[in-house]
């Protein structure tokens, strides 16, 4: 029963060692996620951020323009790739959601 009780001890201590450290996501100050732009998100890595009691991790992002077979009329793939640097993130966590605002280009 003391091993039990000593592993649940430790199990909780750890645990809340662990929420400690994990910025909120919503907290976009140099001590929590470190700035409103997906590159700091990213940069969290697999330690993340937390919301609403959920680790969200890993964050990435991918931006290529390419070409569809749907695709009839003018130039195929034009446009400016954007850096994740420029791309604001905005934490909600009323609805534990998060919103992505970029300047997108869509050509078709």
């Amino acid at each position: 029963m003391r091993r039990i009780a000593s592993a649940l001890i430790i199990g909780l201590a750890l645990t809340a060692v662990n929420a400690w450290t994990t910025p909120l996501c919503t907290d976009q100050s140099i001590s929590g996620v470190g700035g409103n732009h997906l590159n700091s998100y990213i940069a969290l890595g697999a330690g993340g951020c937390i919301m609403n009691g959920i680790l969200f991790s890993n964050f990435a992002y991918s931006y290529t323009l390419s070409t569809d077979a749907f695709y009839v009329s003018g130039p195929t793939g034009t446009g400016a790739n954007q850096s994740s640097t420029i791309v604001l993130v905005t934490a909600d966590s009323v609805n534990t959601a998060f919103r992505f605002g970029g300047n997108w280009v869509v050509n078709h």
